[in-house]
């Protein structure tokens, strides 16, 4: 008599496992990490961390801000180039005591 496995499988034993792979993070996930750091970043730096173009570089952050999160561009002094930075959303207190993020 036959195991159920091997008629369903064709062979006995017990079924193989997949593990999974972890991926590497997306570009969107990078693009964020690089807006977090303390110092911020600017186009050219971004663009080359992501290897992609800098009009690129700038779409992607517009779609950030569209996304919800709160960017800052900080202007360069002497013709420098502008730095952006994901700031911190806001945490209100209300009345109540009670904290809200918005």
């Amino acid at each position: 008599m036959t195991s159920f496995s091997s008629n369903i499988t064709g062979h006995d034993g017990p079924l193989p496992i997949k593990v999974a792979r972890a991926r590497p993070p997306t570009k969107k996930a990078q693009l964020i990490s690089l807006l977090q750091r303390r110092s911020g970043s600017d186009v050219k730096t971004l663009s080359a961390a992501l290897n992609w173009q800098p009009h690129t570089t700038r779409a992607a952050v517009s779609g950030l801000r569209k996304e919800g999160f709160l960017i800052s561009k900080e202007t360069a002094k002497a013709g420098g180039a502008p730095r952006y930075y994901i700031r911190p959303h806001p945490v209100f207190v209300s009345q109540r005591g009670g904290r809200s993020v918005q």
